[in-house]
């Protein structure tokens, strides 16, 4: 049987693959119709979106671009339409006539439900990460995997489930893995027909929460490993649903049962490391960058040789696996693959290949407070003048001179805030000496090429201090 969640990722990679964009929520509200054999109106009841638009604006686009595009490759010689829809992707998938790794993945001895989880050609360094990992989920409701952009959040959770399918001893009845590209409710749909759990989708109305304490009565008589990929997707669709998924976090951590959530994201989601501290069984874990050793090793497998005197421009990489990977592509390409030539040159080539993912972090940089903008500002400001940390004195000083006055405990809050969400390194205080601050070379460069709009937006907020 093939679940709607694994038909969608089917049919989605496949006009991705067609036409350079994954299908839009519309769409995958006529395509869930058709799957479930019910009518527009149905469908227009579980959405956002009207009866008519559905049926009058998107279907019949929609259903011309799979004829014109995907019905030779469903095997479909008559017209597609919602019809049959369900029964060419079962038979296509079933089949094995064109994707394998769309097909409930056997990694080891135990099957991964849902999505695939990306293949790991190469993996350094991270071994006592996956083993405190495994631990971590046999003894935590949720575990949270937060970092940068390319720094090896996923490629840490697949190394886990690979390792976690492959234990002689099954540890969880089931392993599923679900990227999160669709909005919550139909995201705690897809895991419970992943999990081949009734649900009553006659009933348009039927609550989050309802859905959710059915997935959870589940998981008190079966233990479930479910990995979350790219939450900061189903995060930015939440809108007024943002009550609900708060709801939904808590009841997982709080209530008792015995799966365990894999969440991945950029940034660790607010308040959890205030449930762990207070003793809830959740862990979250920063994924930091590769140490010098490996980051040599990844370099040199993708075809770049490294001398000693190199490491001044491997730490500008700041351990990245993304940025040392696309490092790698530039030095062959225009470097003749000679690292000495660009020694000349070092932070502006992890700086570039950073810019996408520091934008994308600072799209609104109202998120950040007045306190937080203007402690980025002089540290890039301090790091420009001197290679030394700032002290957490001089950091002081240097704020309260700013036209604005605050107290330690403020500019602590402002640090630990910041601390994750960006690459800013605290050098810890030991007897007499106090903690120091300062900023990853690349996002240094980056916070003083947009100091403008940062500066603006502190203006502007009406954020206290």
């Amino acid at each position: 049987m093939v679940s709607w969640q694994h038909a969608l990722t089917f049919v989605n990679d496949l006009a991705f693959s067609k036409r350079g964009k994954r299908l839009g929520e519309a769409e995958i509200k006529v395509l869930e119709a058709a799957w479930g054999k019910y009518d527009y109106k149905q469908a227009a009841d579980k959405s956002r979106y009207t009866q008519n638009y559905l049926q009058r604006t998107v279907a019949p686009k929609l259903w011309r671009f799979l004829n014109e595009e995907l019905a030779e490759e469903l095997g479909v010689e008559e017209k597609l339409d919602k019809n049959l829809f369900r029964s060419a992707v079962e038979q296509t998938i079933l089949g094995d006539k064109l994707a394998p790794s769309l097909l409930d993945l056997q990694i080891g001895q135990q099957a991964v439900l849902g999505s695939q989880p990306p293949e790991v050609p190469q993996f350094l360094g991270r071994d006592a990460e996956v083993e405190a990992l495994l631990q971590a989920i046999q003894e935590n409701r949720c575990v949270m995997l937060s970092g940068l952009q390319g720094i090896g959040k996923t490629t840490l959770a697949s190394m886990l489930v690979r390792k976690v399918s492959s234990e002689e001893t099954s540890i969880f009845d089931s392993i599923i893995w679900q990227s999160a590209y669709y909005p919550l409710e139909d995201f705690v749909r897809g895991l419970m027909i992943t999990l081949d759990l009734p649900q009553t989708d006659t009933d348009p109305k039927r609550s989050l929460q309802a859905l959710l304490s059915s997935l959870l009565l589940h998981l008190r008589q079966e233990s479930s490993l479910i990995v979350i990929d790219n939450l900061e997707a189903l995060l930015k669709k939440l809108g007024d649903s943002q009550p609900d998924f708060d709801v939904f976090i808590r009841r997982v951590i709080e209530e008792n049962h015995r799966g365990c959530f894999v969440l991945i994201n950029r940034q660790p989601l607010d308040g959890i490391e205030l449930l762990q501290s207070l003793g809830l069984p959740v862990f979250h874990k920063k994924v930091d960058g590769l140490d010098i050793d490996s980051s040599v090793k990844l370099l040199e497998s993708e075809g770049i040789s490294v001398k000693k005197n190199h490491q001044s421009i491997i730490d500008t990489f700041s351990g990245n696996p993304y940025v040392l990977k696309c490092a790698a592509d530039k030095v062959k390409r225009f470097y003749s693959g000679n690292l000495d030539n660009i020694i000349s040159n070092k932070t502006s080539l992890g700086s570039s290949i950073l810019e996408e993912s520091f934008n994308e972090r600072f799209i609104d940089i109202s998120l950040l407070g007045r306190l937080e903008k203007k402690v980025l500002l002089v540290l890039a400001e301090e790091a420009s003048k001197t290679s030394e940390p700032i002290a957490f004195s001089l950091l002081m000083s240097q704020l309260n001179t700013q036209e604005i006055t605050i107290s330690e405990s403020d500019l602590i809050a402002a640090i630990e805030s910041l601390e994750r969400v960006c690459p800013i390194e605290i050098i810890p205080s030991h007897p007499g000496n106090e903690a120091c601050f300062t900023l990853q070379p690349t996002f240094r460069k980056y916070i003083m090429k947009n100091a403008h709009r940062i500066v603006d937006t502190s203006k502007h907020s009406s954020q206290p201090v």
